[in-house]
């Protein structure tokens, strides 16, 4: 009660001011119904906060056990209800559907709506999708719940990613997540890591800024990257980087 009652009206729009987080598609949650299993890439330490603050009502963590005594999920422990998940050890999320099941409603049993898993089991180190374990697919297989895909961009850019050397890091990076529609699975269906793999590869476009004209491309790489950003060289082989870039495209439509 307390993340709701007390933390989240305070914590929700200090991080929308700080990130300017854009949320879209926070209804399909809703249109999913009771049993929700909501599966997110992971990009950054910030992503559990992310989804804590934004997914409606109480969410459940599933989290990999050598992850879930990291100092970034001491917290969440304390507020949401954590389920330490081995990937390597399918029957180690036993509890959690039990839990999940529908045959649980009403017995007395504890129970829980939403559950909110990382299928790639650890925070990307190249920015895109690592691979996917069983634990999801299994999560569906055995309660039947509907899949909702959260597709969360820009904590790549943050400082608490592991994307240091690669990407321009930054402490307060623009920030976007949208939920997928629900899809629903029948108990005991067959819902192997490719399914789960293919639904985050479809978020992924989704969600991808692809209908854009070069002009804008080329001032959202701008800021994303920075103008000291090397992207070509000329026939000289010098390097020509985005602030180069655009003071001579300026110099050449003065002339």
């Amino acid at each position: 009660m307390l993340v709701d009652s007390l933390l989240r009206p305070l914590f929700t729009p200090l991080l929308k001011r700080l990130f300017r987080i854009e949320v879209s598609g926070v209804e399909n949650i809703e249109a999913a119904g009771d049993r929700v299993v909501i599966i997110a890439n992971h990009l950054s330490f910030l992503d559990p906060i992310i989804l804590a603050a934004f997914v409606p009502g109480k969410p459940t963590f599933a989290i990999n056990v050598y992850q879930a005594d990291k100092w970034y999920f001491n917290w969440l422990d304390k507020l949401a209800t954590l389920y330490r998940l081995d990937p390597l050890k399918p029957l180690s999320m036993k509890r959690m559907i039990q839990d999940l099941r529908p045959d649980s409603k009403g017995t007395g049993e504890k129970t829980v709506n939403k559950v909110i898993i990382f299928p790639e089991g650890r925070i990307s180190t190249s920015g895109g999708i690592m691979k996917i374990y069983e634990g999801a697919g299994m999560l569906l297989e055995k309660t039947g719940a509907t899949l909702v895909t959260a597709r969360i961009d820009g904590t790549q850019y943050s400082k608490m990613s592991r994307m240091g050397g690669k990407l321009r890091l930054r402490w307060f990076p623009k920030i976007r997540l949208t939920f997928m529609p629900p899809v629903p699975f029948e108990k005991n269906s067959t819902v192997p890591a490719a399914t789960i793999y293919r639904h985050m590869t479809e978020a992924a476009l989704h969600t991808s800024l692809t209908r854009q004209s070069f002009l804008e491309a080329a001032l959202q790489a701008y800021e994303v990257h920075g103008g000291k950003q090397p992207i070509a060289c000329d026939i000289a082989r010098i390097d020509m980087n985005y602030r180069q870039f655009w003071r001579n495209a300026w110099h050449a439509l003065k002339w």
